[in-house]
């Protein structure tokens, strides 16, 4: 199982174990120890602009890990053994909360990062925890210059992933990854037109076209008109769905902000509606009977 393979609510401790087996990546990263940042002054800044490069590059992953949330596992070795397992060792029971991780990486990320959290976890005899980044729409840059022990990243830089390493993005890397994040994040939060219309054309058609079938058949003229309005409708919503989507995938109007999206869903139901109560009043008129007379 891949990190992409985890769902961007709370991982469970199976997941995470199975994560174990697998290499870093755009989305993955493992540390044995965590930061040692009640060292002396200078020690502690560098060991603080570790976390934070490693915490902004995982938020911002990868062209190939867009949309899928970020694990960084500590308490297990980088490197693989032979046998397809990872050494781990107990971080102890002092864990660093979402809070404390996100004090020292904010200042230093723009837009400031709201989002993480910290899971621990048990393995053999160890604990470890995993810090989980949900997917977001944003690509965060520094905020200010920042200096590790081997480079300085300078202000505006937008750190990414490459497969185990870090470095920084192109700016067309940047606007590629940028546009992806933001698809990405409009589709988790938006229904798929296509799907949608669908099934919003099949439940209003059947309500309606079984009520116009109970008048003359009753129970069993409901029970046939539901099932035709039901598939008129599907279809009616399937093929205006895909025709909404067609079109607003080429102007960019699905993934535009809220509220022109909003206007752009109402206007499809109200077309949809009045579409799917003239044709399937008329078609349940004919067809409705000869369900009838099927089931008799």
């Amino acid at each position: 199982m891949k990190s992409s393979a985890l769902s961007s609510l709370t991982p469970s401790v199976a997941d995470l174990v199975t994560l174990l087996g697998q290499r870093e990546s755009g989305s993955l990263e493992f540390k044995r120890e965590w930061y040692r940042l009640e060292e002396d002054p200078k020690e502690k800044k560098s060991q603080k602009a570790e976390l934070v490069k490693d915490i902004i590059s995982l938020a911002n992953g990868s062209l190939e890990a867009v949309g899928d949330p970020a694990v960084l596992i500590v308490g297990a070795s980088d490197k693989l053994r032979e046998d397809g397992l990872r050494e781990v060792s107990d971080v102890g029971p002092n864990l660093p909360t979402a809070a404390q991780i996100l004090d020292v990486v904010r200042p230093f990320c723009n837009p400031p990062m709201d989002s993480l959290q910290v899971i621990p976890f048990q393995h053999d005899t160890a604990t470890l925890f995993a810090i989980f980044i949900p997917p977001t729409p944003h690509v965060f840059e520094l905020a200010d210059d920042l200096r590790t022990r081997s480079r300085v990243y300078s202000k505006y830089s937008v750190l990414v992933r490459r497969g185990d390493s870090i470095d920084l993005a192109s700016s067309k890397e940047r606007e590629a990854l940028g546009t992806l994040k933001r698809i990405k994040s409009s589709e988790l939060r938006n229904p798929p037109p296509t799907s949608l219309a669908a099934a919003v054309g099949a439940t209003t058609a059947g309500i309606l076209v079984g009520q116009i079938g109970s008048r003359d058949g009753g129970i069993r003229g409901a029970a046939a008109g539901g099932l035709v309005g039901s598939l008129i409708g599907g279809l009616i919503g399937t093929l205006m769905g895909l025709a909404y989507e067609l079109f607003f995938q080429q102007t960019g109007g699905w993934h535009q902000e809220p509220g022109r999206r909003r206007a752009a869903v109402m206007s499809l139901a109200a077309a949809m509606a009045a579409a799917t109560w003239i044709v399937s009043g008329k078609l349940a008129n004919m067809f409705t009977p000869k369900l009838m007379d099927e089931s008799d």
